[in-house]
């Protein structure tokens, strides 16, 4: 296990371990109630338990993929197909009906992975580099692959264009672009045709950096 996750357990046991004495410190079950209540607001105020939890670390994560709920451990057969740039950049992943701008990915059935951000990142709040990565696996991978080039959004004045043909162990890339909207952007779709992968997450073109969307698939080892 990282450092990370051993500094982790250790702080649990902390405040598992807190107790009342007679000096008037707080009792265990006090500092527990205390603590769920404050995540409870975070929570409705857009703030993750685990945000805080990685934020306040002063290990960044090298290896994600060790936790439980990265997508490598909760679906297997990913880790020799996904990039280790990718298995490095995300973790806490959520298995669930997807939720998107993009009709074609809404309702999917997928996971749904957020970043590995320090606080200085995550406070930069750039869609493309700091959304969660969409992940949808087997038949319907496909199926939503398959449905790009055609797919229009009346709301967005959306295209599909090919990015890059899929070649050897390397993906395809597609853009959804959105004709119409206030920044301009889109959606990335990468595909592994051999294995019906399906990774997709926003593009917003005013990233810095985003511009080019070559770049920004390479940037996360596709």
């Amino acid at each position: 296990m990282t450092q990370t996750t051993d500094n982790s357990q250790s702080a649990e046991v902390d405040r598992a371990e807190a107790t009342t004495d007679s000096s008037g410190q707080m009792s265990s079950r006090k500092l527990n109630i205390l603590t769920v209540v404050i995540a409870a607001v975070l929570v409705v105020g857009g703030i993750t338990v685990e945000q805080i939890e990685r934020h306040e670390s002063g290990d960044e994560l090298a290896r994600p993929d060790l936790r439980e709920d990265h997508i490598v451990n909760l679906r297997p057969e990913t880790a020799d197909v996904l990039p280790e740039t990718f298995i490095e950049k995300v973790a806490l992943c959520t298995e669930t009906a997807l939720m998107s701008t993009n009709a074609l990915l809404e309702g999917a059935h997928g996971y749904s992975c957020k970043p590995w951000l320090t606080k200085e990142q995550d406070e930069q709040g750039l869609m493309t580099f700091h959304s969660s990565r969409s992940v949808v696996m087997g038949e319907e991978a496909e199926k939503i692959y398959r449905a790009l080039p055609d797919f229009h959004d009346e709301t967005f004045q959306t295209s599909t264009r090919t990015v890059r043909e899929a070649n050897g162990t390397q993906p395809e890339v597609l853009v959804n672009e959105w004709g119409k909207d206030g920044f301009g952007g889109g959606d990335i779709f990468v595909y592994y045709p051999q294995e019906k992968i399906l990774v997709s997450w926003p593009w917003n073109k005013t990233d810095p950096g985003a511009q080019d969307i070559e770049a920004v698939v390479s940037g996360e080892g596709f």
